[in-house]
């Protein structure tokens, strides 16, 4: 009554809000007792339904509504605010950018190609120690003391990939080969294949679990199989791809039954056991020519494709230096030409957005 006087509107956000005098706490499996006498505001029905209950019209009931949530939120503000839990994991982080970048290739969006840049940039730059090889778990006014976890790495891996394919940029998948040789010094299982959770360490007591099933979170050693199954792809790189296949290996007893197959491990069996595709675009990647063709890639499910980019620049030369063949890849008329190529042989050059998807489609 002290903060709201008008009745009326009082009546209408007690019904709205399902404020009841005994309180509305659901009942369950705790004592009850707990919350008697407790409200927690919650819509149960619609507003347009309250306000006919109060022989109200749904404008007038509106605006109450919207006085209302002022006021309470002005009176909220007067309280101790409760512990903000705002440290940022590089695991979680990895994820979203992963997920950022793969929504900038699906909705043709550079803004989400830029804010998954921003993340890594920070990531890269606060979190990892290029002299020690060492990624950092968490930050919260600084880096944390923690070392990170496999699923740091592996989500953060996969992150700069998807960036790379997002963005042409050739530092994403230089920083990728970094950040996993890093993993694979800290976390593989040399002897039975596939890689720990943990690090070894003196604080470890019952020995370092390895899984390859999901859980709220997907499996580390499912994504660090594609990781290094695209990596080994994007450089031609053996040990790489062998890798990726002893780490799928180490876990066949677990994967015998195919009704209970996690979804991740899945995905990267599909990777590491299909002949490899490469589509190669060659241009300026900024230019309109290029973006169209990289459209063109991007509306199909291409699920064990990787996507490389001649830039008639730094990033090509990069390329080069591991594949051989793609050093004389060469722009037509400085216009975009794609190459659909698989294990590295490539089909005659597409000059356009229809040959290209031609190329794409016969492989169905």
């Amino acid at each position: 009554e002290t903060l709201i006087p008008n009745a009326d509107q009082r009546s209408f956000l007690t019904a709205y809000f399902a404020i009841a005098p005994e309180g509305n706490a659901p009942t369950g499996d705790f004592p009850s007792d707990l919350f008697d006498g407790y409200n927690t505001l919650r819509i149960e029905r619609p507003l347009s339904v309250v306000a006919e209950q109060l022989q109200t019209t749904p404008k007038h009931a509106a605006a109450w509504l919207k006085d209302g949530l002022a006021i309470l939120g002005q009176a909220r503000t007067q309280r101790q605010r409760p512990h903000l839990d705002d440290k940022i994991v590089t695991s979680w982080n990895g994820l979203a950018i992963s997920a950022f970048a793969r929504a900038a290739q699906a909705f043709d969006r550079p803004d989400y190609a830029e804010a998954a840049a921003q993340a890594a940039d920070f990531l890269l730059d606060e979190l990892w120690d290029e002299s020690s090889g060492r990624l950092s778990r968490l930050y919260r006014q600084g880096p944390s003391p923690v070392s990170g976890f496999a699923e740091d790495y592996a989500y953060l891996i996969e992150g700069l990939l998807d960036l790379y394919e997002a963005t042409a940029n050739h530092q994403w998948i230089k920083k990728a080969e970094t950040l996993q040789l890093a993993q694979n010094q800290r976390f593989h299982d040399a002897d039975g294949g596939g890689f720990f959770l943990f690090e070894a360490s003196a604080d470890i007591v019952f020995g370092r679990p390895k899984r390859i099933a999901d859980a709220a979170l997907p499996s580390p050693n499912a994504i660090s199989a594609k990781n290094l199954a695209r990596l080994g792809q994007i450089f031609d790189d053996k040990p790489f791809q062998k890798m990726a296949l002893d780490t799928i290996a180490a876990y066949l007893t677990d994967l015998q039954n195919p009704n209970s197959l996690p979804p991740t491990i899945g995905e990267a069996i599909l990777f590491v056991g299909k002949k490899s595709l490469q589509i190669v675009i060659s241009g300026t990647p900024s230019s309109d020519s290029v973006r169209t063709m990289i459209r063109e890639v991007n509306t199909r499910l291409l699920p064990t494709k990787t996507l490389l980019f001649a830039d008639q620049s730094e990033g090509q030369a990069y390329l080069a230096q591991r594949l051989e063949f793609i050093q004389n890849i060469l722009a037509n008329d400085n216009a975009a030409t794609a190459f659909v190529c698989e294990n590295y042989v490539c089909q005659m050059p597409a000059n356009n957005p229809a040959a290209l998807a031609k190329q794409l489609d016969a492989r169905k």
